[in-house]
């Protein structure tokens, strides 16, 4: 089954970006990448969160960052980075959410 938001990304960032500039960031070969746009083979969800993150660092409309106060185990987070966020501070006082939080996301936040 084909992913339409995961195909829709990948159309927004070859806006950007020529196949072989795509390819080389997501470690595949350009004649993968030329596939996935001419529909031949479905673009795997898996990219999605690659994608975004290609559209998030190189400042197109759907970018923003935010701060994770109160973050918890991160739900927020996830909620705001599928739609384009980027976190750049997380704040949390409990330990063991604490603890969970970076097992979840490794950079994390600032």
């Amino acid at each position: 089954m084909i992913n339409q938001d995961t195909s829709r990304l990948l159309t927004q960032v070859r806006r950007m970006k020529t196949q072989a500039e795509l390819a080389c960031e997501l470690g595949v070969g350009t004649a993968r990448v030329r596939s996935w746009e001419r529909g031949l083979t479905p673009v795997p969800s898996s990219l999605e969160d690659s994608l975004r993150r290609m559209l998030v660092r190189d400042g197109t409309s759907e970018g923003f960052t935010f701060i994770d106060l109160f973050a918890g185990i991160g739900g927020t987070r996830l909620g705001f980075e599928s739609v384009g966020g980027r976190c750049v501070f997380t704040s949390e006082w409990n330990k063991f959410a604490r603890q969970t939080y970076m097992d979840n996301f490794r950079d994390e936040g600032g």
